[in-house]
């Protein structure tokens, strides 16, 4: 099972992501979910994933800096 953590700032791109994800071959878990950049930046420290979703353009701290 891949354990995937989403980083986004839109609840409904979370949520769509999501139920992308149930129809895929390959079993996922989401792990975790984070609406902020800098509260993201320090659960990755944390995690143990395998896949991480992250929305480029979010308020404070974007998805490339």
């Amino acid at each position: 099972m891949l354990k995937v953590f989403i980083v986004d700032d839109e609840q409904e791109s979370i949520t769509a992501l999501k139920i992308k994800l149930s129809f895929c071959e390959v079993a996922t878990k989401v792990v975790a979910v984070e609406t902020d950049s800098r509260r993201a930046m320090k659960l990755l420290e944390d995690l143990d994933i395998d896949i991480l979703f992250l929305d480029i353009e979010m308020p404070g701290i974007n998805g490339i800096a």
